[in-house]
């Protein structure tokens, strides 16, 4: 059997094969502001990865701002002209095979929960924090169903009723340059990265509290290169977290920016089982 499995970014698009149950190198591109010329990408993608579209046996891939039920984007900043278009009917039909979608951030928490930092627990907790703040909960290695998804980068944390401060408008990719005036990578002040990871593990606090998790797995690009250490996360939550006598396990996302990949590929296999 031979699987697609894709995220899309806000900047970056990842595409991989898995056969038999092995998922192959996925290829990295700029993500494709066109709709149309992003779909004819992932035909042309396919093929650089030694497969061809009618191969395919089913589809599975992250997105943001997605509407599950009808298998479009809602409105969003990184990539409008994706906006309302029918990307789970044009993908089933260019490759001729059923096609799974699910938020990105929920689908690098099941790739996390099933095979990674999480596999070990049966409630995991994923916050991811990149270019903004996303998160899910996946309980007995199934993502937890929602009437809206999940938006833990849209708590507030601070702030005035008439201006209320949310976690993403501080740690984030996207903050960090209105902030700064710079790329986040550029940062070098370690003041300004203690108290990122502060903030953070106020809103980790918040989550855990709201989910109860056995395990908190952090991933995205501003952790992963060690920006925010999980060490002084770890340090700021152990400080924060009273009301439970025990703190949940922190742990650093196994899979890195490839997450929602393997979640493609759980989430295929589950769809199977139904």
């Amino acid at each position: 059997m031979t699987q697609l499995l894709f995220d899309v970014g806000g900047t970056k698009t990842r595409i991989a094969i898995a056969r038999n149950g092995v998922i192959g190198t996925p290829i990295i591109m700029p993500t494709e502001k066109n709709f149309d010329r992003a779909i004819d990408g992932f035909v042309d993608t396919v093929k650089q990865l030694g497969a061809m579209p009618f191969e395919i046996s089913a589809v599975a891939g992250g997105v943001r701002s997605l509407d599950k039920k009808r298998g479009v984007l809602r409105a969003q900043p990184h990539f409008p002209l994706w906006v309302g278009k029918p990307l789970r009917l044009t993908l089933a039909k260019r490759f001729g095979a059923p096609v799974y979608l699910e938020n990105d951030a929920a689908l690098a928490a099941l790739g996390e929960a099933v095979y990674g930092a999480g596999k070990n627990k049966r409630i995991v907790a994923y916050l991811t924090v990149s270019t903004g703040v996303g998160g899910a909960i996946v309980i007995d290695k199934h993502i937890s169903e929602s009437m809206q998804g999940f938006e833990p980068g849209n708590q507030i944390i601070g702030g005035t009723r008439i201006k209320p401060l949310r976690l993403e408008a501080v740690v984030s990719g996207k903050a960090f340059e209105r902030r700064y005036k710079k790329p986040a990578r550029e940062i070098k002040s370690r003041r300004v990265w203690q108290e990122a990871a502060q903030v953070l593990a106020l809103g980790i606090h918040n989550s855990i509290v709201h989910w109860s998790p056995e395990v908190v797995v952090l991933g995205g690009g501003l952790l992963r290169k060690s920006a925010i250490r999980l060490t002084e996360v770890s340090a700021e939550l152990n400080r924060l977290l009273v009301v439970y006598p025990k703190v949940p396990q922190l742990n650093a996302a196994q899979f890195g920016d490839e997450s929602a990949i393997y979640g493609g590929l759980a989430l295929i296999l589950q769809q199977k089982k139904r």
